[in-house]
């Protein structure tokens, strides 16, 4: 068994008591019980900081895209007003090969 995990979690004497929604005192609980809450508590510290940080990321890469988009689009309106726009060529058909 890997180091510092409990083999079974502890029961509860009362289950009233965590039935009716008051809150166990800390000392009551024992020690498993406990240091799987912090690992639990750690982990969620973790994913949320890891959220906020694609979060982040993705703000940043939104605006970096709108900003080459608009200068884009100003590249486009000044080109097509000094030259005449470049035909578009003609969408390639591929047609599937089939092979027997």
């Amino acid at each position: 068994m890997a180091k510092g995990k409990s083999k079974k979690p502890a029961k509860v004497d009362d289950p009233q008591a965590v039935a009716s929604g008051e809150v166990a005192k800390k000392a009551s609980l024992p020690r498993g019980v406990r240091k799987h809450l912090r690992e639990l508590e750690s982990q969620l510290a973790d994913a949320a900081s890891k959220e906020q940080k694609r979060q982040k990321k993705l703000e940043k890469s939104r605006q970096r895209r709108q900003s080459i988009g608009s200068a884009l689009d100003k590249l486009r309106g000044r080109t097509a007003i000094t030259a005449a726009p470049a035909p578009a060529p003609a969408p390639a058909t591929s047609e599937p090969t089939t092979t027997d």
